[in-house]
């Protein structure tokens, strides 16, 4: 039986992975019209490896679950170092474009962590297999 704490959960996470992937799209972007080819190759890398996480978290896996959490946390304190890099360089609206990117990865860290709903849908998940 789905409860609703399960389909919250489902919910936040679409949401958390749409976010996610979305500014990862954005980077991917942003790199290939700047031409910065060692940036593009391991935004790639972020990019697959961000979408098997998350994949394996809609599968059920716990590991996965929390490592993205842990990941996206690490990414939001990068985040701010290059936003204040970005700052002394003159770069204001650059400056909080990272600084935003870096605040909404912290958030969806936050909540892959920490959020009650996700932990029951990623159980429910696992139950099923």
């Amino acid at each position: 039986m789905v409860t609703a704490d399960v389909r919250r959960g489902r919910s936040w996470l679409i949401g958390i992975t749409c976010c996610v992937i979305g500014i990862d799209l954005l980077v991917t972007l942003f790199e290939v019209f700047a031409f910065v080819p060692l940036n593009i190759l391991s935004t790639i890398i972020r990019f697959a490896s961000e979408t098997l996480l998350f994949y394996l978290t809609f599968k059920g896996h716990d590991w996965a679950k929390a490592t993205m959490g842990i990941l996206l946390m690490m990414g939001a304190l990068v985040s701010v170092y290059f936003a204040y890099r970005a700052l002394a360089l003159g770069a204001v609206f650059l400056a909080l474009l990272i600084f935003g990117a870096g605040i909404l990865d912290g958030v969806c860290g936050g909540m892959m962590l920490f959020s009650g709903s996700i932990d029951e849908y990623v159980a429910a998940r696992r139950k099923r297999h």
